[in-house]
């Protein structure tokens, strides 16, 4: 995993592998704390690489790029009553949904992404008057979407 910083130019931390009863442990000690919502960037955190928002390769091969870890805590936090979102600021949000569906077949079409708000190939527009600032408005349009849906 690489990390840029204005200070550092990148640096690179060595592969952590996590098991399935750590995920389990996790999501059990997110929902002790009350957390119950989980916005997740996609580009170089659910996946291992950054598309540019230019993907061009197969969803096979992206979908391939998910992260371990997040292949075991989505479903496991997921079942647990935690509502998860994808927020980037990827304008291919089409693409990042057929990724959502192939990887977690049982729960990626109950995962909301929300991409660049005025690019790509879903635009949306956040009327709540909570902070703009990075990905709050799309944390809170994805918050509001779960709780919209909660209801059905």
């Amino acid at each position: 995993m690489t990390f840029r910083s204005p200070k550092l130019k990148s640096c690179t931390m060595a592969s952590y592998q996590v098991s399935e009863e750590e995920c389990r442990q996790c999501v059990l000690a997110i929902k002790r704390i009350g957390i119950n919502f989980l916005a997740i960037d996609f580009d170089m955190t659910l996946v291992d690489c950054h598309t540019q928002g230019k993907w061009n390769g197969s969803v096979d091969l992206l979908g391939s790029k998910v992260r371990p870890f997040f292949k075991m805590i989505v479903p496991l936090a997921m079942n647990q009553g935690v509502k998860v979102a994808i927020v980037t600021k990827s304008p291919q949000v089409k693409v990042i949904q057929a990724v959502l569906s192939e990887v977690f077949p049982d729960c990626g079409a109950y995962i909301p992404v929300r991409g660049h708000p005025s690019k790509g190939d879903f635009v949306w527009e956040y009327q709540g008057t909570g902070s703009r600032a990075g990905k709050q408005m799309h944390m809170a349009s994805a918050a509001e979407e779960l709780n919209l849906n909660e209801g059905e």
